[in-house]
């Protein structure tokens, strides 16, 4: 049964899902928690934001690494996988534009006071 106060201030991420505390050592509450649909585990939604974009950012490399070791297979020659990382990496930063100072993050953390 569910108390309808926390009688915590802080715990761990799931007390404060269960409702037992108020927000974690880290100042996340309740509406900044979510389940992990796929293990099950209980994130912050910020982090499983960023874990996505991560995968999505990375999925495209490993495309691009997959390509260009079919291409080095074609052609008949053994496949050095330092070689083709390097050449990758060194033609990713001519195509990529270089921004100029630091993007600042907006602070979605809540004040938990105890």
């Amino acid at each position: 049964m569910v108390n309808d106060k926390p009688t915590q201030s802080r715990g761990t991420k799931r007390e404060v899902m269960k409702g037992i505390a108020k927000c974690t050592a880290g100042g996340l509450m309740k509406d900044d928690l979510m389940r992990n649909p796929k293990t099950g585990k209980i994130v912050s939604k910020l982090q499983h934001q960023k874990g996505k974009a991560l995968q999505k950012k990375n999925s495209e490399w490993s495309k691009a690494v997959k390509q260009r070791v079919a291409e080095v297979k074609k052609s008949g020659k053994t496949v050095n996988l330092g070689e083709i990382l390097k050449k990758l990496s060194a033609e990713r930063k001519q195509n990529k534009k270089r921004v100029s100072g630091k993007k600042k993050r907006k602070s979605s953390k809540k004040s938990c006071k105890v």
